[in-house]
């Protein structure tokens, strides 16, 4: 659970052999971007997050990724985390990038895999429990 608002400068980095998964953020307020990953072995699964007045959501990403843009191309998640990611969900945003990468699926396999949410509690949640002076 992570509370990503109003950040300016560097944003969470997702680069190098970074293997990933994200989920429940709640980022708002950007005006540039919130994540970032400029090399191609990068990959990873990016779900039920939400992005509020967030001009661009990823910059520079050239590694493989899966951005759970809508629920019936998140029902391949199956094969990685054993159901379906959850949706993405942008407001007053710029576009979630057109990438939909389930080449490394496999590479999740046999892994604990944490739960995640749908945005929408997420958007509730993650602001009354996460950020300075909450944990």
């Amino acid at each position: 659970m992570e509370d990503m608002c109003y950040t300016f400068g560097r944003s969470r980095p997702l680069s190098g052999g970074t293997f990933y998964h994200v989920w429940t953020i709640v980022g708002g307020g950007n005006p540039g971007h919130v994540l970032e990953g400029g090399e191609a072995t990068a990959k990873g699964i990016i779900e039920g997050n939400v992005f509020t007045d967030v001009k661009a959501v990823v910059a520079d990403f050239k590694g493989k990724a899966f951005f759970s843009p809508d629920a019936n191309s998140n029902k391949q998640c199956s094969s990685a985390l054993g159901r379906a990611c959850e949706v993405n969900v942008l407001t007053k945003s710029g576009t979630l990038p057109p990438l939909k990468d389930t080449s490394f699926f496999g590479d999740f396999k046999g892994l604990k895999i944490a739960p995640a949410t749908p945005a929408s509690q997420a958007a509730v949640n993650v602001p009354k429990n996460a950020g300075a002076g909450k944990i």
